[in-house]
């Protein structure tokens, strides 16, 4: 194996050159075959200018050298599972470390005979009888052992007003972990997250009726989807109360809640506060004997050996305004159970409202979600350590919306935008819908469409900055 410097790669010769998404451009003389690990992962997306995708660059590469594109992930991505289906690569699905099989082993596949090659094939590639099914995936019984514990605690028919953010039940479980000597770790991610709304008399989450994305009042007191923009009345579509009340609370004031509750010391920790690494940080005098941390999600990665962690507002996940949002829900379960572990014997494991022992890593530790909607999809793939019934539900979400991969989409923004947008004019099959925020959002559900529509524009004078088919949308 070898991590050298980029000079050197082009020298590498047999050997196999190993890195971050940069690796995905190394000049290798001879190219064998490509593996992505954990193709799900957002840092594989650059976001300086020109912005690519090493997962994109990966499968291309090995397209055009004819050799077998691996694809890794114990939560696979859309656009992988799509890619599977049309344009070969194969895809390794597990939640345990993987063992390569040799080169020679990987048999390129072919894509699906008669796919549609005018319009995005995104549900005819996922049903759950064609290549749904990734074709390396682990055995269920070895997937199943590698995700944690769930325990799911229902708060919809709790008064926050009186509960705050933490229940009974989940204050239980901490105090219990942290008294025979285990670390806690509690993960609320408040900083770009979604305001959530709930009824006061049902405590039902206000959601979006077209695309199930929380919603915000404006102005006006209407409710607005942040997501598709589809508005309504500040009205409950369970009860019909029109009481509604702000969920959101922040890391600093939890952290004083926790600690009170929990009779413990309690360490926060956000992106901002801490950069050191994780052994620095477990390491300070401070925090040398703590054994409950609070923080953005920042704390998972800080925290090592922890043996519980607890997402205390799990809705702000599940229903952020990011057409990925479902998707990123389930990637932070799946971290928190590498973080404490895998569930014993590879059963169902965790279970609703609670249950199971908590603490002591003979089995894995436990993964905590509180929530208004413990029917969620993500909640119930990680349950029954199915990931696809998450690609499943978002297939057709991405198809109604009009998201990757079910279309390409592009934004466009800074100074010379406008002067873009101007020379791009109304191509056919291309949608171009204007922000607030000065950028443009293009769309067309014709495959490769808007690539060429963008590929003729001349390129005018000033800032322009061109993303196509972004991880998120800043909206």
């Amino acid at each position: 194996m070898a991590s050298w410097p980029w000079e050197f790669q082009a020298a590498a010769g047999g050997a196999s050159v190993v890195g971050g998404r940069g690796a995905a451009f190394a000049p290798l003389p001879i190219l064998s075959a490509v593996v992505v690990i954990d193709e799900h992962d957002e840092m594989l997306q650059s976001e300086s200018s020109p912005t690519w995708n090493a997962r994109e660059i990966a499968i291309e590469r090995a397209r055009r050298a004819q050799v077998p594109c691996l694809l890794v992930s114990p939560c696979p991505s859309l656009e992988a599972l799509v890619a599977q289906g049309t344009q070969g690569p194969q895809l390794a699905q597990g939640s345990q470390e993987v063992g390569l099989a040799p080169a020679e082993d990987l048999q390129r596949s072919e894509a699906p005979k008669g796919a549609p090659e005018d319009r995005f094939a995104l549900r005819q590639l996922l049903e759950p009888s064609t290549v749904l099914e990734p074709r390396g995936r682990l055995g269920r019984l070895e997937e199943r052992s590698g995700w944690a514990q769930l325990t799911v605690i229902d708060r919809r028919g709790e008064d926050t007003g009186r509960t705050g953010l933490f229940s009974s039940q989940l204050i239980e479980m901490i105090r219990e972990t942290a008294r025979s000597g285990e670390r806690v770790v509690c993960v609320l991610n408040r900083t770009g997250r979604a305001r959530l709304l709930a009824c006061r008399s049902c405590g039902t989450l206000a959601e979006c009726e077209q695309c199930s994305a929380a919603v915000f009042q404006d102005d006006s007191g209407q409710l607005v989807c942040n997501r598709c923009s589809h508005t309504r009345p500040a009205i409950c579509l369970d009860c019909g109360s029109m009481a509604l009340s702000n969920l959101r609370s922040g890391v600093t004031r939890a952290r004083e809640e926790l600690e009170a509750l929990a009779l413990e010391p309690v360490v926060a920790m956000t992106a901002a506060s801490s950069p050191s690494p994780a052994d620095q940080v477990a390491g300070s005098a401070a925090e040398q004997g703590a054994r409950i941390f609070i923080g953005t999600q920042a704390v998972i990665h800080r925290v090592q050996d922890a043996a519980l962690v607890a997402f205390l507002d799990f809705d702000q996940e599940l229903l952020a305004p990011r057409y990925r949002a479902s998707e990123e829900a389930l990637r932070l379960l799946m971290l928190a159970s590498r973080q404490v572990g895998g569930r014993e014997g590879g059963g169902r494991g965790g279970g609703r409202e609670g249950g199971g022992r908590v603490g002591g890593r003979e089995g894995g530790g436990r993964v905590v979600v509180q929530t208004r909607r413990p029917d969620h999809e993500a909640i119930e793939a990680a349950l029954r350590a199915e990931p696809l019934l998450v690609s499943i539900a978002e297939a057709s979400r991405r198809e109604l919306l009009g998201f990757p991969p079910a279309a390409n989409i592009a934004v466009v923004g800074y100074e010379a935008a406008a002067e873009f947008i101007r020379r791009l004019g109304d191509p056919e099959g291309v949608e171009v819908q204007a922000g607030e925020d000065g950028q443009w959002l293009l769309r067309s559900r014709v495959p490769g469409r808007l690539q060429d529509v963008l590929s003729e524009v001349a390129r005018p004078a000033g800032r322009l900055r061109l993303q196509v088919d972004p991880a998120r949308l800043r909206r």
